[in-house]
């Protein structure tokens, strides 16, 4: 019979040295390394919540070195901007139900559904469109020569300045739609900062008028039309 081999043991030269104590410290150096990239993460989702609740204080509080800090204009600005967006587009549809409800109540209305989608494809829309009328203004009519700015400047900007609208929740029923009013004013003081800040302008009162312009000329265009028809 042949001879029968005795299985190999860690002596042996081509066997790795696999012993338990190697075994749990390679576990251990596996854990941490683990264990840190989790808290590096961790830490990275940390630090950019508490930055994207600093740009939305600071927007309520009509900061306007919001719009000067070169870091609140970074790659990862615009998606701040556009989720500050979106939250303000599902608050929105607490008062548009109220509203539609109210409507039914006095006969006035059939009973609409409006659907989120449209909801936030005409709210996108209308954000793009009047951040490219802020552009050309501060492009081609009332231009600064010495400021630089883009068009992702401009809707990031746009977008922070809609904080404010934040609270059209508290409009819950219709005795309380008076709070869409001062919601609204209020966005219009921090929206007139933004574009005064990117554009630096001197005078807050031009900006104003940028800002309400799509409101008041429309409306003596109607007025103007009834008066000498």
């Amino acid at each position: 019979m042949g001879e029968i081999n005795s299985p190999p043991t860690n002596n042996d030269k081509n066997i790795p040295n696999c012993n338990l104590h190697n075994f749990y410290n390679c576990f251990n150096t596996f854990s941490v390394t683990r264990f840190l990239q989790r808290a590096k993460k961790q830490r990275k989702k940390q630090i950019m919540f508490n930055e994207f609740l600093s740009i939305i204080f600071r927007s309520l509080k009509l900061d306007n070195l919001l719009y000067k800090d070169k870091k609140n204009f970074t790659e990862s600005a615009i998606y701040f901007s556009f989720l500050i967006i979106l939250l303000i587009l599902i608050i929105q549809s607490i008062p548009n139900n109220v509203y539609i409800n109210w409507m039914l109540e006095l006969g006035l209305s059939k009973n609409i559904q409006i659907k989120f989608r449209e909801t936030l494809f005409w709210g996108l829309f209308f954000v793009i469109i009047k951040s490219l009328y802020f552009y050309a203004i501060g492009k081609y009519i009332y231009q600064n020569k010495k400021n630089k700015f883009t068009l992702v400047k401009v809707l990031t900007a746009v977008g922070f300045s809609h904080a404010p609208l934040l609270f059209n929740f508290l409009a819950y029923k219709i005795e309380l739609f008076f709070v869409l009013f001062l919601t609204y004013v209020w966005y219009i003081a921090a929206q007139t900062i933004a574009i005064n800040e990117i554009f630096d302008y001197k005078d807050k009162l031009k900006s104003f008028f940028i800002v309400t312009s799509p409101i008041w000329i429309p409306l003596i265009i109607v007025i103007f039309y009834f008066f000498t028809k």
